[in-house]
């Protein structure tokens, strides 16, 4: 990215098939470890899943940020999963990664999940902090969840 977002106007929007090369390089950008990174093939099934919605947030024609949220039906109803979230370090400090993660949690809403849950880096102080500002709670840590010796914390919201 040649230059930061700053001035542009960023907008919200559905992504699209053709978005999947510039996500999978935000995500490339954003994460140090191969299990935080969605590729390109990962991320065309979640865009073909119908339990999947993802969003890309814009600033001209350049994706800046994208967010998915997953859902899934058990006996005890529907629920939601912030699956993942990654906002370019160039534009971060634009609130981007919030705005990204209200309109997945907004989805899920409307689609009737009531319990979310998510995974974050045990050692994402920012992300962790953006979670219980939207009313997540820390649930349990996972131990090598993205990789060998990189925790994650397991954060849970009922609504």
């Amino acid at each position: 990215m040649k230059s930061t977002p700053r001035s542009q106007q960023v907008s919200i929007r559905p992504a699209r098939a053709g978005d999947v090369a510039a996500l999978a390089e935000i995500d490339r950008r954003s994460f140090r470890h191969e299990g935080e990174i969605f590729n390109a093939s990962r991320i065309r099934r979640l865009l073909a899943n119908p339990r999947a919605m993802a969003f890309v947030a814009e600033g001209g024609k350049a994706p800046l940020g994208w967010a998915v949220g997953l859902t899934r039906t058990t006996a005890g109803g529907l629920h939601g999963r912030l699956y993942g979230v990654a906002v370019d370090p160039a534009a971060r400090g634009l609130g981007l990664g919030r705005r990204l993660t209200e309109k997945v949690l907004s989805a899920l809403a409307r689609r009737g999940c009531r319990r979310l849950a998510l995974e974050v880096r045990i050692d994402n102080e920012v992300a962790i902090a953006l979670y219980q500002s939207l009313g997540f709670e820390p649930a349990e840590s996972i131990r090598d969840y993205y990789a060998r010796g990189v925790h994650a914390l397991r954060m849970r919201r009922e609504s």
